[in-house]
């Protein structure tokens, strides 16, 4: 197995020494004066990059060490060919996700290669690039950079303790945020230690100050709303489409085109899991919550066992193997509980290379005044970007680039509390396909004009979701004119969304021009004289948010669809403490449970007594009743 270094982060090399033939005590030297190194037990792979160097050897080695010579690195070839061309990538100052590894490196100064399993690698500069991508067969850089995942540094951590910052590095960062009238963030650095310095300085260094002060100052000081009041209407029938009115040959066209895709292995799921389950009386993910059911399963196996489920169906269409990759964002607080609850539960049966645990980002949180709060001496207060990072999230993790790797063409997106999510529906998705849109979304009839639910409409002639409370309340109980008892405005948004991957590769060019929302919260901070944390008992600051749904007005509205589905069959959100009778694990339970003695009922059987019944997802996926 190859062990690994990190790229180094200090000056001094070890220029023309073979660090395999480094000694145990020239190690511990180098360890004792307080050289950043890594353990052994980091495993399969070989890298180098920068001041790095690694063989096969199960030992560990200084960071920084490595065989430059006249400032061209070299390359032993490895001693077999297959291993040589097992695992190849190309990264320039980016983070990089080896894929199914525990390993995480942050590659700096140069490009280089990564190679999987070789005895030794190195980097490779400048004009000798062109001819290794000839010897690989790559046209261009962009063939390499198209397939490589890279982590977001806001989100991920270098695999070496960090290291306190150069006085230059320091001053460069300090004047960066003074001049942004942010610096006070340094006001206690003399006070910490060296630890703390350097967690502060790689915490901050993934902030941009001024970016920070221009999203911050429109969300504190939002435009003014127009005189004149938008155009809000129910979306035109030629952007939406419901299963309650559609015909059922209609129906089974989408399940059908749907399915043959998933058949094609073109459609991946991506989970919004970033939520705990705080107000559920648990610390844990959310996704981890048992809502009762007598086989006790979680929402995460609920869903996973789903896409096991029209995996085999669509196997079984195709009669070939088939996967639909799983893409689960998280948060900070999140992500290792959810990743160890996979692990501990073997994936629910899904291979482990077709599940992606990402996280979303952070931004600092922000005082009434508009200044960066710290939460201690020597940490940003910071807070998750809200579900709309996810669309920064997809491009930084690397999930955009496995998707392209994969040939992924669709999209299905949707939250984790909802228990009766279908999972990569072939229906929506065949839907999706046909309206060759770029975004569609799900929704539920609204139950009255009442229900405080967020709506679909149409917005001065874009598609858009407006809040119940932005409706007038005579406009939201008007009907439909040819089906009275029906609301006119009735398209309940569920956070169940369609992306074709062609929109999601345009994230880049307008990720950061959408708005941030704020959300006024009592926020603990660091006493401004003595640093001591202190725990507000009212709102002292924001928290800065994007909604996923802020790119719906992008869009022309030929270019989006809305699809109306059953409620008793796809949405039943889990969002309260258990005993509130409304969205909470009772209902969940009692909603699972109802749909399966449907089913079963439809089937012809008769089902005894009140209570409904589990049917697992790995023995039925439900499309509509007939």
């Amino acid at each position: 197995m190859g062990k690994a270094l990190a790229a180094g982060r200090w000056s001094e090399s070890r220029n023309g020494i073979h660090t395999d033939n480094l000694k145990s005590s020239e190690y511990e030297a180098w360890k004792a004066e307080g050289r950043p190194t890594i353990s052994s037990t980091v495993s399969r792979s070989v890298f180098l990059s920068g001041a790095c160097w690694a063989s096969q050897e199960s030992r560990a080695y200084p960071a920084g060490a490595g065989p430059a010579m006249g400032g061209v690195w070299l390359l032993r070839m490895p001693k077999c060919w297959g291993y040589f061309k097992d695992f190849l990538y190309l990264a320039s100052n980016s983070f990089i996700r080896i894929t199914n590894l525990s390993f995480r490196a942050y590659v700096s100064h140069a490009p280089c290669l990564l190679l999987h399993r070789s005895s030794v690698l190195c980097i490779i500069r400048s004009g000798l690039l062109p001819l290794i991508w000839f010897f690989f067969g790559i046209e261009s850089s962009d063939d390499l950079h198209s397939s490589t995942p890279s982590l977001d540094p806001a989100i991920n951590m270098a695999i070496t303790t960090p290291q306190e910052p150069t006085p230059e590095q320091f001053q460069e960062l300090k004047n960066k945020y003074t001049a942004a009238n942010q610096g006070h963030v340094f006001n206690f650095w003399d006070s910490l230690s060296s630890e703390e310095k350097a967690s502060l300085y790689q915490q901050l260094t993934l902030f941009d100050p001024e970016y920070i002060n221009t999203i911050a100052a429109k969300a504190l000081a939002p435009p003014k709303a127009d005189a004149v009041p938008p155009s809000l209407e129910p979306l035109p029938d030629s952007a939406r489409a419901s299963i309650l009115d559609s015909k059922k040959d209609e129906i089974d066209r989408w399940y059908s085109a749907g399915l043959d895709l998933i058949a094609a292995n073109k459609v991946a799921v991506v989970l919004m899991a970033g939520g705990q389950g705080t107000r559920l009386g648990s610390s844990a993910p959310k996704g981890c919550f048992d809502i009762g059911l007598p086989s006790k399963k979680s929402l995460f196996q609920i869903q996973a066992e789903r896409i096991r489920k029209v995996e085999e169906l669509a196997a079984k269409k195709a009669g070939a193997n088939v996967t639909v990759p799983w893409y689960v964002m998280t948060s900070g607080p999140t992500r290792g509980p959810t990743e160890t609850f996979f692990k501990e539960h073997h994936y629910f049966g899904l291979k482990p290379e077709n599940v992606f645990i990402f996280e979303q980002g952070v931004l600092p949180c922000i005082s009434n005044d508009g200044k960066i709060l710290l939460e201690s001496k020597s940490k940003v207060a910071v807070a998750p970007d809200g579900n709309g990072g996810i669309y920064l999230a997809l491009v930084q993790s690397g999930v955009l680039a496995d998707m392209k790797k994969r040939g992924i063409e669709h999209v299905h997106a949707y939250c984790v509390d909802n228990c009766l999510v279908k999972v990569a529906d072939p229906v929506f998705i065949g839907f999706s396909a046909e309206a060759n849109v770029d975004i569609a979304t799900k929704v539920v009839r609204k139950r009255n004009a009442a229900e405080s639910v967020g709506l679909i409409v149409s917005k001065n002639g874009k598609p858009d979701v407006v809040e119940y409370s932005e409706i007038d309340p005579a406009i939201a109980a008007e009907e439909e004119p040819n089906q009275p008892g029906v609301l006119k405005f009735r398209a309940a948004n569920i956070v169940n969304h369609y992306y074709s991957i062609r929109f999601l590769e345009t994230i880049p060019q307008w990720a950061k021009t959408l708005p941030h929302h704020i959300a006024r919260k009592k926020i603990p901070y660091a006493d401004a004289e003595t640093g001591e944390t202190i725990k507000p008992n009212k709102p002292n600051g924001i928290k800065l948010e994007q909604f996923v749904f802020d790119v719906f007005p992008m869009l022309d509205m030929s270019k989006f669809a809305c699809l109306e589905v059953r409620r008793e069959d796809e949405f039943s959100p889990l969002k309260n403490a258990r005993g509130t009778g409304e969205d909470d694990p009772d209902t969940s339970r009692r909603d699972i449970m109802a749909q399966g003695r449907r089913w079963i009922e439809a089937a012809g059987a008769k089902v005894e007594g009140n209570e409904g019944v589990e049917v697992s997802p790995l023995l039925s996926y439900v499309r509509t009743p007939d």
